[in-house]
């Protein structure tokens, strides 16, 4: 095996990251792109400049690949035996749903070490490894890919990976902020079995996060996917045209390792088949949120709605004079729980509050930081 030729490849290879804005189908995406033979790829989301910048082997004075690669599998051994990734249900993958990824350790550690030869140890460098020894691991052809696709997740953890690989392209999932409200507070309910009032204020700024990363990075190529489009072929192309690879049919079915997931364990509503079902994207938010919750929100994040073809309702004069007493009401959600805790559910309130006006002044101003939708593209 020519490692040396491997390696060069991948450090030639174009970058993508992928980015969530709550509950909005990141994993799901991830899960599409699995098998594509043209794309580069991890098991699921990885911090890796995270782990880089705590690594007690890179404090050293001299970072040993051996000893390095050790570490990192200690910590993430979860991506290598999958059987341990209760959370994203991993370990009950394949159809049957009785398989789970078993990467051969002393494979991988012999791949990541021989790719690195001829290189010096840096983050940017122990990544590409890192992804190119696991994708040996599946006996994938690594001179056929074309992009190395990165699930970071946050947007606060861009600047580290674009100081690394800038010019990176920006994939931004999204979903009808309606339906994200409902999904992140039933989700996060299963975690503790009642409702925090952060979790509430958290997920109208992560909806926000897309707008934030455009805002900083607009000279980068970025798009947005909605999930509820994940199922539609044509979007796939779309997708695969802007990546600058072929469409492939593994596109069409959601795997780790090559082996179909069925969504993590706290997923409320659970999907059916081995693609794309609705019950990942629609969760009778109609029916949950009252009508004074979806009227603030089709208020606030009204170019949203409108510019991504999610159901709304135009505003009038009279809504913009109303929207501000409507704000400072509890929400559905926080009714009943925000005298729960003077620093836990009455602060959220107030940040919630806050982060509504935020948006109020900018729907007044006009203000307004649209990701292209892959769509439109």
């Amino acid at each position: 095996m020519n490692y040396s030729q491997l390696m060069r490849h991948a450090l030639s290879l174009r970058f993508c990251v992928i980015l969530s804005t709550g509950r909005t189908g990141s994993d799901f995406l991830q899960s599409l792109l699995d098998s594509h033979p043209q794309i580069l790829g991890f098991n699921g989301i990885l911090f890796f400049h995270d782990f880089w910048n705590s690594s007690k082997c890179v404090k050293a004075n001299k970072v040993d690949p051996s000893d390095f690669i050790d570490e990192f599998i200690g910590v993430h051994i979860e991506k290598f035996k999958s059987r341990y990734d209760l959370q994203e249900n991993k370990d009950r993958l394949g159809i049957n749903r009785n398989e789970s990824i078993n990467i051969h350790i002393p494979r991988f550690r012999k791949h990541f070490i021989n790719l690195l030869n001829d290189y010096n140890i840096n983050s940017r460098n122990a990544l590409i490894a890192i992804y190119t020894a696991y994708s040996l691991c599946f006996d994938q052809d690594i001179m056929c890919k074309k992009v190395l696709i990165h699930h970071i997740h946050h947007y606060f953890r861009l600047p580290q990976f674009f100081r690394d690989f800038p010019g990176s392209k920006i994939i931004s999932t999204t979903r009808d902020p309606r339906a994200n409200l409902v999904s992140s507070v039933l989700h996060w309910r299963q975690y503790t079995h009642k409702i925090k009032g952060s979790v509430i204020w958290n997920t109208f700024h992560k909806i926000q996060r897309d707008e934030f990363v455009e805002r900083e990075y607009n000279g980068y190529d970025h798009v947005a996917v909605r999930l509820e489009d994940l199922g539609n072929k044509e979007t796939l192309m779309k997708l695969a045209k802007w990546l600058c690879i072929n469409y492939d049919e593994s596109m069409e079915v959601s795997t780790f390792g090559g082996l179909v997931w069925h969504g993590d364990r706290l997923s409320v509503g659970k999907r059916t088949g081995i693609g794309f079902s609705k019950e990942l994207a629609f969760n009778d938010w109609e029916k949950i949120l009252p009508w004074k919750d979806k009227y603030i929100i089709n208020i606030l994040m009204h170019k949203r709605l409108e510019y991504y073809g999610y159901a709304h309702k135009n505003v009038g004069i009279f809504g913009k004079l109303f929207a501000p007493f409507l704000i400072i009401l509890p929400l559905k959600f926080e009714k009943g729980h925000i005298l729960g805790g003077i620093k836990g559910n009455f602060f959220s309130y107030l940040r919630r509050v806050k982060i509504c006006f935020k948006l109020y002044f900018d729907m007044i101003n006009n203000r307004k930081f649209i990701v292209m939708l892959i769509d439109k593209y």
